[in-house]
């Protein structure tokens, strides 16, 4: 009786072990989305659309590995958004991200704004949110960037072509020398004066990935919030998100 009560105890606990194993991403895991609501994705708009098209022809410089489609968001009038949320990645703290990048091609904007990464943030552990930090492709260079472009080194940005964009350059949210800007923290304002994701993180040491509600992720690919007189057509391809504690690592590979 005792031996096979062990061995009971012991394929339950494996099965709850298997149970937790399926929460978590393997490692490098690639993850197909094609519509809306799918591994945690959705679409939020407002004078934009979000679809799941071919990538466009005249988006030269195709991805490694990307399939034949991609995110497509469009807005029109520019002050309003199109933008995809994911929810999965709640309470992650900034300090222990190790992979954030992604993929964009723009065919329209207004010189100066390609689709960007947008986390809502908690500062102080009570699972409301407090900030929003922007990663702009537009800021990764010293013209654009300042001293922090010199340290993030990236682009210039240009249309009709898929690039390449690291919002880490670090090994980790902690060592993490991108730029990035945020609302409500005037100490990390946009621009030439624009500031790394280390300093960020070095300010608020706790804060985290935060979902506002169960609908609305805290992590976000986005286009639009400019002016009216603007308009944005532009893709996303291939982003992939990482972290030590919870450990997880993941793309996404959007596909019609």
């Amino acid at each position: 009786m005792q031996g096979r009560l062990v061995v009971a105890v012991v394929v339950i606990a494996a099965a709850y072990v298997l149970a937790l194993a399926g929460l978590a991403f393997a490692a490098g895991e690639t993850q197909v989305v094609t519509h809306d609501n799918q591994k945690d994705w959705k679409i939020d708009v407002f004078n934009g659309t979000v679809t799941f098209d071919p990538q466009p022809a005249d988006c030269t410089n195709t991805p490694p590995a990307g399939g034949a489609g991609a995110l497509h968001l469009t807005v029109d009038p520019g002050d309003g958004w199109a933008r995809l949320r994911n929810g999965r990645f709640d309470n992650a703290p900034l300090a222990s991200l190790t992979k954030l990048d992604y993929w964009t091609c723009d065919r329209t904007n207004n010189g100066q704004q390609w689709p960007f990464i947008l986390l809502d943030v908690d500062w102080d552990g009570n699972h409301t949110v407090d900030d929003f930090i922007f990663f702009e492709p537009a800021y990764q260079n010293p013209a654009e960037g300042g001293l922090c472009g010199i340290q993030s080194a990236q682009g210039p940005e240009m249309l009709h072509q898929w690039q390449e964009w690291d919002a880490l350059r670090g090994t980790s949210g902690a060592t993490a020398n991108a730029c990035w800007w945020s609302a409500n923290d005037p100490a990390f304002p946009p621009g030439f004066t624009i500031r790394s994701l280390k300093e960020y993180v070095a300010a608020h040491p706790g804060a985290t990935i935060v979902n506002p509600d169960g609908n609305h992720g805290g992590v976000q690919i986005v286009h639009g919030f400019a002016s009216p007189s603007d308009r944005f057509d532009g893709y996303a391809d291939l982003f992939r998100i990482g972290a030590r504690n919870p450990n997880f690592d993941v793309t996404f590979d959007f596909e019609q």
